[in-house]
């Protein structure tokens, strides 16, 4: 959005940044009031001359223009919301002292409560709503008996206007601004989420979420993973090509996955599959589609990569059970030589 990068560059504040919200309210509450400010001063000097008014928006558009130096040059949102607040309700509470209840000036009192409860707090904000009420309350009971029937004019439709225009900013702002607060949290929620199940290196579920997966899964048949001569792929090539090649044999685990098989990284060079098989020969069939694939796989190193697989049927009741039989499965394939699978009986 145009606006939102003029704001940006003018505020010099990313809008990555948590208090460009508040400094973007700001500068634009502060530009609506300023050009509103000017408008009155234009009508009270060359439409209908009010020297009262007159005065008052001088002072009103020379308050504004300082709280948009403060926001700018001082980054003092406080002090700047506090300006914005003060004038506002000042120049409202000033014209209806003046009109009474002619020029529909009685409407900008709306203001005070929506404005102030956004841009400085339920807690000021609530000091400034009810001051304000008070204030009103006062002059009104004590007037009220004087008034008589007053038209509704030209000016008195303007004032209409400016204050239906400030409450539909306020409301516009708040809930976009509240719409993109609970998106940036959804977000941050789902970052944290995978940064706690997610392996960084091979982008796989990790430890953590395997486990979950064991406690929850039905009968089925898990996998316990492990690269033959890791250590040595290492040493040869460094940690770098080491990773790498974890990274590519991520990969060639998950094309071998159907509906519902989970993959991950259990640790180190060991990784864990849970199968959604039931059928001991469909398991073993797809163990042996697994070691061949990699043994054959293009991991990004000169020199065939090898993997050791044990097997062994699952019950969520006894998963650590499961995990132990497959590691000394996993023991079993490689003292068969390495390169193949061993199922626990």
């Amino acid at each position: 959005m145009l606006l939102t990068a003029l704001v940006e560059k003018w505020l010099d504040t990313p809008q990555t940044d948590h208090k460009f919200r508040d400094y973007y309210f700001l500068a634009i509450a502060l530009l609506v009031l300023l050009v509103c400010n000017l408008f009155f001063l234009y009508y009270n000097i060359a439409v209908v001359p009010f020297a009262y008014m007159r005065n008052v928006m001088v002072v009103s558009t020379i308050l504004t223009v300082v709280g948009l130096l403060l926001l700018h040059r001082a980054r003092s949102p406080f002090l700047a919301a506090l300006i914005t607040q003060s004038v506002m309700t000042l120049a409202s509470l000033l014209l209806i002292f003046e009109e009474g209840n002619s020029e529909f000036s009685l409407a900008f009192i709306y203001l005070t409560p929506a404005l102030s409860m956004f841009i400085l707090g339920y807690r000021i904000g609530s000091v400034f709503s009810i001051t304000n009420l008070a204030v009103i309350v006062y002059f009104c009971l004590q007037n009220m008996d004087s008034w008589g029937d007053v038209p509704f004019d030209s000016i008195s439709f303007i004032h209409m206007v400016i204050v239906y225009l400030f409450l539909f900013l306020v409301a516009y702002f708040y809930d976009s601004t509240r719409r993109k607060t609970l998106l940036a949290l959804e977000e941050s929620n789902t970052k944290l989420r995978n940064l706690a199940t997610i392996d960084l290196l091979t982008q796989l579920p990790n430890r953590r979420y395997l486990d979950d997966c064991l406690h929850s899964k039905e009968e089925s048949w898990v996998a316990l993973i492990d690269v033959d001569d890791f250590k040595q792929i290492n040493d040869t090539y460094g940690h770098d090509s080491g990773d790498q090649v974890l990274f590519e044999l991520a990969r060639v685990f998950e094309r071998v996955l159907i509906e519902k098989d989970v993959v991950g990284r259990w640790g180190g060079e060991e990784f864990v599959i849970l199968f959604s098989e039931h059928d001991r020969s469909n398991i073993e069939s797809r163990l042996a589609q697994l070691v061949t694939l990699v043994s054959k796989a293009d991991l990004g190193i000169e020199r065939q990569v090898t993997i050791s697989i044990g097997a062994a049927l699952h019950q969520p009741q006894e998963h650590k059970k499961a995990i132990l039989k497959a590691d000394a499965a996993l023991y079993k394939a490689k003292q068969l030589g390495k390169n193949r699978f061993f199922i626990a009986e």
